[in-house]
């Protein structure tokens, strides 16, 4: 019901250039950000702050863990891409907020987009979120203040 209805956005945050033309992608988001299931499934990806004309380049898409396994998508050709680009995976689905985690770090806001006005359905989490249920962190807390 809801596939098509979801689309995770990434922001480029680094281009690298390697050897024989390869180029990654850095992302503030990767493979923690989406479903196990949705990696393993092929989604259309597309730059969606430009409009669609221009030079194209074969891209990996990566998170922004220390881990080769952090990958979003290998070898998309994409319009050239810059630092703060807006790349959008698309059709994420159903399973995408459920089955998604805070591994990496904290889960970005889910946004509803209807009749062309948006609300934030869920707020980003913080870094207090991730740490705030373990014992000792609001006296942790208020002791760092």
């Amino acid at each position: 019901l809801v596939a098509s209805s979801s689309l995770l956005l990434l922001t480029v945050g680094g281009v690298v250039e390697r050897e024989k033309g390869r180029a990654f992608a850095l992302c503030d988001g990767g493979a923690m950000s989406l479903s196990p299931l949705l990696l393993s499934e092929h989604h259309a990806v597309l730059v969606a702050n430009k409009n669609g004309n221009g030079p194209k380049k074969r891209y990996d898409i990566v998170g922004n863990l220390p881990t080769p396994l952090d990958v979003v998508s290998l070898g998309r050709e994409l319009l050239a891409l810059s630092v703060g680009d807006i790349i959008a995976v698309m059709d994420v689905g159903a399973y995408f907020t459920s089955l998604g985690n805070n591994f990496a770090g904290p889960r970005p806001a889910i946004v509803m987009i209807e009749n062309g006005s948006t609300n934030i359905i869920r707020r980003r989490e913080t870094c207090e979120d991730l740490v705030f249920r373990d014992a000792g962190f609001t006296a942790m807390l208020e002791w760092s203040r």
